[in-house]
């Protein structure tokens, strides 16, 4: 937990069981605070992520953009 919370939007139509997850290999990054849903996660070992949202800033702003740069690093 980084304690940072991102203002994203995405739809609900479909959704992943965090309990179907393998703890040992992989962490859930992204869970949604409203309705705590599944929104990322990345695997331990292996250089796998995934996140299901779309962040939103307004147009000046440049501080959403943790997802889209993780993967590059």
């Amino acid at each position: 937990m980084t304690g940072k919370v991102e203002i994203t939007a995405h739809n609900h139509n479909f959704a992943v069981d965090p309990d179907s997850i393998n703890a040992n290999e992989v962490e859930l990054t992204h869970v949604d605070l409203n309705d705590n849903t599944l929104e990322g996660l990345r695997h331990k070992t292996l250089p796998l992520s995934a996140c299901s949202t779309t962040p939103k800033p307004p147009p000046a702003r440049t501080d959403s953009h943790t997802s889209s740069t993780t993967s590059a690093r």
